[in-house]
């Protein structure tokens, strides 16, 4: 897919001594900016209390009942964590020595829908009506073939619903190469890179937790040292 081989042909190879998956290893490093937009952490209305973890409680919870948001940078502070590029719910995982029962993270892969609409809005005010490709990872398909389609961005709602694929797209950019948008099926957050204006417009919104991080900031679930595990 000659569309895609810019993506590929610029993001930094993976080590082949592991220390870390970093943004430019999963976007361009090319951009002024960059940030993450944290999917949407709720509390669990079945959960005993905020102190038993997934392990203590055991596998066989039932089914599983959203309740109120709780922002990544509420837990933070209620834990005593620095907001570190790096933060996430492994982070606080780290510091209780287990993912806590009562908060269901948000959906690996899957920006939520009210979320995708506020972004999908912030791109138009941003860029106006220009086509975009959609990307999807093999992962994502369901036949295990990557696929790319193109399209003006509300389209991207319409993929949501379809059987050939699954989840966000993993990439989504315009045809100016101004921005770029990852989602992948392992990371429940968002990641963005873009101009300055564009990534302060998304930190901007009031729903969108949105948080700024440059092109090294590591990914995975080790990335945020300040609790060793």
């Amino acid at each position: 897919m000659k569309e895609f081989s810019w993506i590929e042909g610029q993001k930094i190879p993976l080590p082949e001594v592991w220390n870390g998956c970093r943004f430019n290893n999963l976007i361009p490093p090319v951009f002024e900016a960059y940030c993450k937009i944290i999917h949407p952490i709720r509390r669990e209305l079945n959960a005993p209390n905020d102190t038993i973890t997934w392990m203590e409680a055991g596998v066989d919870n039932g089914y599983l009942q959203p309740g109120e948001r709780i922002r990544l940078r509420e837990l933070a502070v209620k834990y005593g964590l620095k907001e570190t590029k790096e933060l996430g719910l492994p982070s606080i995982a780290k510091k209780l020595g287990g993912h806590p029962r009562y908060l269901m993270g948000g959906d690996p892969g899957l920006l939520d829908y009210k979320s995708l609409n506020r972004v999908i809005n912030i791109i138009k005010l941003h860029s106006g009506e220009i086509d975009c490709y959609f990307y999807y990872h093999l992962l994502k398909t369901s036949d295990y073939y990557s696929k790319l389609y193109r399209g003006r961005i509300e389209e991207v709602k319409q993929f949501l619903m379809m059987d050939e694929v699954k989840f966000t797209p993993s990439y989504i950019w315009p045809e100016d190469r101004s921005w770029c948008f990852y989602s992948d099926v392992d990371l429940d957050f968002t990641m963005i890179g873009g101009s300055r204006a564009f990534v302060d417009k998304l930190k901007a919104d009031d729903w969108l937790e949105c948080m700024e991080t440059d092109e090294d900031t590591r990914v995975d679930d080790d990335g945020d040292q300040q609790v060793e595990g």
